[in-house]
């Protein structure tokens, strides 16, 4: 398996899963994206501080890890905005090619007038087109002709030229803004395709080695985005990279399962939080929201090319050997043994872990479900034996990598 993944793929993809799960959300950071390109090319950044910028736009609310803020902030209603601005700067800063991205993400809702810095900082330009171009179409009436309102959005921008925004970040806005096809793009279905083609950023090439810091990131996200959650992926990775070992899969294959893992339930990022928070048993209505997470991962990461099995085995972690899973339905002759382990991991992770609401279950009740399933066809009887047969080794292994991502979550994101 010697893949390679292209950087500017996975943040489309990425980009494109948080802003799923509202509408009010759809298409805001791509269209952020759009509006901060076409004011930096006025600015005439430099290729680098371009490049950095376009990214930082397509994620710039990486940090507001939950729904409900996400369309506070879009619609203008969240009050703390400096929360998410935080934290998204310490995710994107764990990836080491996105350092200056990192800082546009943290400054994005930073005013002119509280600038120290002169407009040449290393960040401050760059954050303050980011800024507006957020202002821009958190201000734009989604249900309006867009060239009815056009000229009241320039209006309104030009107003708070010298306090929210640096006169020549406004001056560079009403000259990208100019022409009616700025508008038309913004608002036009073939905006992602308008970006991908025309895109400042073309990534770069990574190896699944090297894709790590970038699925770590993402599992952040995930797991981040409740408390509830926020060290399950890691368990789940950790799970498969042991069983992948055990079992006797090459180095390359382990790298690949723990991307895999961290991954594997990015489709969460569309579930509203007070399901996947709430104590003791679903709704028949709330379990059918849940069971769209497996299909949503498969959707954000098939287009991704070089993944290749990694998108099968963070996807089909709810399928079952007899075709009674879901989101597919897939029988054992369409599921692959990675696929297979990936299952396996998910729900031994999900049965040992403590929730606010649950203890996790003691060892010989793991080992009665997990025989259970597979004596009924459920999960293989291969990767549940070996599980099994080392079966302290593996929860070991489990619990500690989730201790560390427990330890993280609090120090960093739970008290921000």
């Amino acid at each position: 398996m010697k893949n390679t993944i292209n950087t500017k793929e996975i943040i489309f993809a990425l980009s494109n899963i948080l802003d799923m799960a509202d509408s009010h959300l759809a298409m805001h950071q791509q269209r952020v994206a759009y509006i901060a390109w076409k004011i930096a090319l006025e600015a005439k950044l430099d290729k680098s501080k371009l490049e950095s910028l376009f990214v930082a736009a397509l994620l710039h609310d990486i940090g507001a890890l939950s729904l409900e803020e996400k369309v506070k902030i879009t619609k203008g209603e969240e009050s703390n905005t400096q929360r998410h601005t935080i934290l998204g700067q310490k995710i994107l800063a764990q990836i080491p090619w996105m350092q200056e991205a990192s800082f546009y993400v943290k400054y994005h809702h930073k005013r002119w007038d509280s600038y120290q810095e002169p407009e040449k900082n290393s960040y401050c330009l760059p954050a303050q087109i980011l800024y507006l171009a957020d202002m821009v179409d958190r201000l734009i009436d989604k249900n309006k002709y867009i060239l009815d309102q056009d000229d009241y959005l320039k209006t309104i921008i030009q107003n708070l030229s010298g306090e929210h925004f640096s006169p020549n970040v406004v001056q560079y806005f009403l000259s990208a803004s100019k022409n009616e096809s700025f508008w038309l793009d913004l608002l036009s279905v073939k905006l992602p395709d308008i970006l991908k083609a025309n895109s400042p950023y073309q990534g770069v090439n990574l190896t699944l080695k090297e894709l790590l810091p970038v699925t770590e990131c993402i599992r952040k996200i995930i797991d981040f985005k409740s408390p509830f959650t926020s060290t399950h992926s890691a368990g789940v990775a950790e799970a498969a990279v042991v069983l992948s070992d055990l079992l006797n899969h090459s180095d390359e294959t382990a790298i690949a399962m723990r991307n895999a893992g961290n991954i594997h339930d990015i489709g969460k990022l569309v579930i509203p939080e007070h399901i996947l928070e709430k104590e003791g048993r679903l709704s028949d209505q709330e379990y059918r929201l849940i069971k769209q997470h497996s299909y949503q991962t498969y959707m954000a990461l098939y287009e991704v090319t070089g993944l290749g099995d990694i998108v099968e085995w963070a996807s089909f972690h709810h399928e079952r050997l007899n075709g009674s899973g879901y989101p597919f339905g897939l029988h054992a002759d369409k599921l692959s043994e990675g696929a297979r382990l990936m299952a396996v991991a998910d729900i031994f992770t999900a049965i040992i872990e403590d929730r606010p609401y649950r203890q996790g279950m003691k060892k010989t009740q793991v080992i009665a479900l997990l025989e259970k399933q597979s004596s009924e066809g459920l999960l293989d009887k291969n990767i549940v034996h070996t599980l099994i047969a080392n079966y302290d080794h593996c929860s070991m292994r489990v619990k500690s990598k989730q201790k560390i991502a427990s330890e993280h979550y609090k120090m960093n994101f739970e008290t921000q």
